[in-house]
């Protein structure tokens, strides 16, 4: 698993949402952006991305990201992001098991230690290539950004 530094990250016309929740409350707020989505006519253009903020006794401050086709009005729960842009990360991907995906996001903050890196307080992580069939688990594939200065 290659590490690399002076990554960027920019993706444009992205749809968001940011909750305070527990893993099921997230599912259900998803299919609610996804149905929004589909109701504005718009097309997803590639995989989530999410960005944890923090989290405390089983409770995720997290934000996801989808990019879609065009711009489509925000609402109350969902905010339309014009550029998401990230400069000056670390990279890391992960292929395979998605339940070993801890051990590949300790790899990369044992490299951000070992660089004496100062790290922003979020990680993102974007979905390259996600697997709906259990028979296909190994073509999983997510990307780990970690901002540092």
């Amino acid at each position: 698993m290659e590490i690399l530094s002076g990554q960027e990250l920019k993706i444009q016309n992205l749809i968001s949402f940011r909750k305070n929740a527990q893993a099921p409350e997230l599912g259900q707020h998803t299919n609610k952006l996804l149905a929004y989505i589909n109701e504005q006519g718009a097309n997803r253009t590639g995989g989530n991305i999410s960005a944890k903020h923090n989290m405390q006794g089983g409770i995720l401050d997290i934000e996801m990201f989808f990019p879609i086709d065009k711009e489509i009005p925000s609402t109350e729960d969902f905010v339309f992001v014009a550029e998401l842009h990230l400069q000056n990360c670390v990279k890391i991907t992960h292929k395979g098991n998605p339940q070993l995906l801890q051990g590949t996001a300790e790899k990369l903050k044992q490299f951000i230690q070992s660089n004496e890196f100062t790290t922003k307080p979020v990680s993102y992580m974007v979905m390259v290539n996600e697997i709906t069939d259990p028979k296909d688990i190994d073509l999983f594939e997510m990307d780990l950004y970690m901002p540092v200065a």
